[in-house]
């Protein structure tokens, strides 16, 4: 059993949860219906932390275990309305869309402990691999490893689909998730970016990095969207970094997303983007 304390951030999808009155609502007996088909009736506990009277903020800890037997812990967090209102139209959107970022961010680390587990581990060994560390490191190199929705509770574009999901729980069950069913789904992009910091062993670390894509495919079977990154750092300053590899796959097929770049006219532009452009329209 490999438990941790999944922290959320702004590129792993921050919950922030909607408040009424002095404590906040509270969200894990307000969806309750949703939380239990998600995680299984009495398969998951609910931890309060904190409690704010003066600033109306709640926290709570999820925890389960996914199909493996590994067990996490989500951490939810509450905030006013009124901090948040300008992102979301009705304390309604917010409500929702904080529940079912909390269901793809749970996803999300159950498929990186998965194809850590089942992939990078075939080439790369980890001396920190716990899923409250941003970066893993590693003899030399570090790694940094995301599986990330698009269907994100900040862009009005989901809010439509992310209502229908909660209300009609229109989503697999946390039971059903691993990292082929995450790498697989069109709505999920894993990024995979590998630092080495060590120079000497640059071409070894690139060798392996370009077995790994193959494995993960292979493993995956019909993988649909990732960014593969290999960087060498040659200091500490960031003019001395250098990015040698890359690759990108958008709904199964390879990506140019420097050519998509110039044909938007855009200087900053993502797979990410490139994925919820696909899928919602620019």
């Amino acid at each position: 059993m490999k438990k941790g304390l999944f922290l959320l951030t702004s590129l792993t999808a921050l919950v922030l949860l909607t408040s009424c009155g002095k404590y906040g609502t509270d969200l894990p007996e307000k969806y309750k219906g949703f939380i239990d088909y998600v995680y299984g009736n009495g398969e998951y506990t609910v931890e309060e932390t904190r409690s704010s009277e003066e600033t109306g903020q709640k926290e709570w800890y999820v925890t389960f275990s996914d199909k493996n037997d590994n067990e996490h812990s989500v951490q939810l967090l509450t905030n006013k309305y009124e901090n948040e209102k300008e992102y979301f139209n009705s304390k309604k959107a917010m409500d929702t869309g904080a529940v079912y970022s909390l269901y793809t961010t749970s996803v999300s680390y159950i498929a990186e402990q998965d194809i850590y587990d089942n992939v990078i581990s075939k080439y790369f060994k980890c001396e920190n691999h716990e899923e409250d560390e941003i970066g893993h490191e590693g003899d030399g190199f570090k790694i940094n490893l995301f599986f990330y929705s698009v269907v994100d509770m900040y862009d009005e574009r989901c809010a439509s689909d992310i209502e229908k999901r909660v209300n009609e729980n229109d989503c697999m069950k946390i039971s059903e998730v691993d990292g082929k069913t995450a790498g697989s789904d069109k709505e999920y992009v894993m990024t995979f970016i590998l630092t080495i910091h060590d120079e000497s062993r640059k071409d070894e670390f690139l060798e392996k990095a370009e077995a790994l894509i193959a494995e993960y495919e292979e493993y995956i079977e019909n993988p649909q969207n990732y960014r593969f990154v290999v960087i060498l750092n040659k200091g500490s300053s960031v003019t001395n970094k250098e990015t040698i590899m890359q690759k990108y796959l958008l709904f199964g097929e390879d990506f140019d997303l420097e050519a998509r770049k110039a044909e938007l006219g855009k200087d900053k532009y993502s797979i990410i983007a490139a994925v919820t452009d696909a899928i919602y329209g620019e």
